[in-house]
């Protein structure tokens, strides 16, 4: 490898904090803001319903891709709300080109049906 190569090991990437919240006005929305390393290019996401005992299993979804720390999900179900969140990097900057994200963040929020 090339002294001045600035790959990096893409599996050690991570969201930082993740943290979710309801937002009843003016409409209903999901907003989560997610802190990911600075080596990170992008974040991939994915948002499920949970009905236990099953959990989000995100390789079960296409995941949503945000280069933003905050995100809107518009009109979420009502229920447990289950979000994933994972810290990736474009391909040429990986030391191996298989693994572009590192491990899955979670967070989960009760979202209540609207009255």
């Amino acid at each position: 490898m090339d002294a001045n190569d600035s790959r990096i090991d893409a599996a050690a990437l991570k969201i930082v904090r993740l943290d979710a919240k309801i937002v009843t006005t003016p409409k209903r929305k999901v907003i989560f803001t997610m802190n990911k390393d600075r080596s990170a290019s992008y974040a991939q996401f994915v948002i499920c319903t949970v009905t236990k005992p099953i959990r989000c299993n995100p390789s079960e979804k296409v995941p949503g891709i945000s280069t933003a720390d905050e995100y809107e999900f518009l009109s979420p179900p009502a229920g447990e709300l289950e979000i994933k969140a994972r810290a990736c990097i474009e391909d040429q900057y990986t030391l191996n080109p298989e693994t572009r994200c590192g491990k899955w963040k979670r967070a989960s929020i009760r979202s209540q049906a609207l009255m």
